[in-house]
């Protein structure tokens, strides 16, 4: 068991100045969402990985997103990328909005979401009309220190805000705000007596009696977080790491057609790792590795060597 002494606070959290001010613009954006959309498309077009902007309406439809929640989009630039990739993301954001705050030198101590559940809201055929505008109030009421129990707990209704709700608290306000993922939960669940640290559960009520808890023995969130996650480069295996817990939205009863000798059985690995992890090629810089040797093994066996190959740093192997 780890000492609560260990996270005291500290003076510097690198990204703090950087994220607040930019929360404080995107807020000027509450009705002029289109832009923001705009702009992630912009953003898509430079070949820059961010956040999927494919909703569906009706069900197995493509359309394009419409509209976005600032919390979905404060996730473009926090999710299981590269941190090069991240980094140009910020540049753009900075000139955009015309920010004064440094880019972060570091990204330690910033838990990311899983690429494949980046928003915090469903697909349209799915989600209430009232959704993503619950979020900007939600986001409003947040920024200026005054959000309310009955707001804060019905956007948990939403489908895909979960425990990232908390999170994405702690980007904005890591002195107020703890990130309850599985990591920080776990600290907690060991070190207080808070044992279902689900926020569901909780509710706003028992999120704030969390923060009064770890407040009073004076942990720092930034330390705390960051020892949990380590460098920032592991916060990108936490991401892959996490989607084991959630549903994998990609339709799985895809059909790959072709005569022998074409080549299906490699793109089928290929794109069961796409599926799973959701691959992204950051200027080329994951490779693959093609086990063409295997294939005569079982699938047990293979599953073995894909999971021994995907446990370390990407670029991934398999």
């Amino acid at each position: 068991m780890e000492k609560a002494k260990s996270f005291e606070k500290t003076e510097v959290i690198p990204f703090k100045e950087f994220y607040y001010e930019l929360a404080e613009k995107l807020l000027e954006y509450k009705n002029k969402r289109n832009k923001l959309i705009n702009f992630l498309h912009k953003l898509k077009d430079d070949g820059l990985q961010i956040t999927p902007l494919n909703d569906q309406n009706p069900e197995g439809t493509t359309i394009e997103l419409e509209d976005i929640d600032p919390f979905t989009f404060f996730g473009i630039f926090n999710r299981g990328i590269t941190n090069d990739n991240r980094i140009k993301i910020l540049k753009i954001l900075k000139e955009f909005f015309n920010l004064n705050a440094e880019i972060p030198n570091n990204f330690d101590g910033i838990p990311v979401l899983n690429n494949q559940k980046s928003w915090f809201f469903t697909y349209k055929y799915k989600r209430k009309d009232e959704d993503i505008d619950l979020l900007w109030e939600l986001f409003e009421k947040f920024m200026n220190d005054t959000i309310d129990d009955e707001l804060f707990n019905k956007c948990l209704e939403i489908k895909g805000v979960r425990q990232n709700i908390t999170i994405a608290f702690y980007w904005i306000k890591p002195e107020d705000y703890i990130a309850l993922d599985n990591n920080t939960t776990s600290y907690i669940a060991e070190n207080t007596k808070f044992k279902n640290t689900n926020i569901n559960k909780l509710k706003f009520r028992g999120y704030k009696e969390i923060i009064k808890t770890l407040k009073e023995k004076n942990i720092s969130f930034y330390e705390l977080v960051k020892s949990q996650y380590g460098n920032s480069n592991e916060n990108n295996d936490m991401a892959i790491q996490n989607k084991k817990n959630s549903p994998i939205e990609q339709p799985l009863n895809q059909i790959l057609y072709g005569p022998p000798g074409t080549g299906k059985t490699y793109h089928t690995i290929n794109k069961a790792l796409e599926i799973i992890f959701e691959k992204e090629d950051e200027n080329k810089t994951i490779q693959y590795k093609y086990l063409g040797h295997e294939l005569n093994k079982s699938v047990k066996d293979l599953k073995k060597i894909l999971n021994q190959n995907t446990h370390t740093n990407s670029p991934f192997r398999y």
